[in-house]
C-alpha cells in the first residue's frame, strides 16, 4: 500500500468543516461522500463527489464542508503554514485597525478644525 497517498486520509462526519491553510496549488481529493469547499476571498462553491479533486488556487484559508460522510486526502501543509497563515492575518487586521484609527482620528481633526 502507497503510505505517502494514504498519508493525509481523513474522514469527516456529515456536516464536519476541516479548515486548510495556506495550500495554494495543492489538491484536495473526495474519494468518498460529497465535499463543499470555499477559499478565502472566493466567492465560488466548489462541489466534489467520489473520485473528484479541486486544486486550491488561492493563498490563505480553504474551507474543506462534508454535506454528507465522507473521506477525503487534504494536502500536507504542515504547523508552519498554519503560523504563516496566523502572522498574515494578524498583520492584515493591524492594517485594518490603523486605517481605521487615522480615518476617525483624521475627522475628529477636521472637525474641529472647522
Amino acid at each position: 500500500m502507497d503510505t505517502e497517498s494514504n498519508r493525509n486520509v481523513c474522514d469527516l462526519g456529515s456536516r464536519q468543516t476541516l479548515p486548510v491553510y495556506s495550500a495554494e496549488g495543492k489538491e484536495i481529493v473526495c474519494i468518498s461522500g460529497e465535499l463543499w469547499i470555499t477559499q478565502e476571498g472566493d466567492t465560488r462553491d466548489i462541489i466534489l463527489g467520489p473520485g473528484q479533486t479541486f486544486t486550491v488556487d488561492r493563498p490563505g484559508l480553504t474551507l474543506v464542508h462534508a454535506t454528507r460522510d465522507s473521506v477525503l486526502r487534504v494536502p500536507d501543509v504542515g504547523d508552519e503554514s498554519f503560523r504563516d497563515y496566523v502572522v498574515d492575518s494578524a498583520k492584515r487586521l493591524r492594517r485594518r485597525a490603523f486605517s481605521d484609527l487615522w480615518r476617525r482620528l483624521r475627522r475628529r481633526v477636521l472637525a474641529l478644525a472647522s
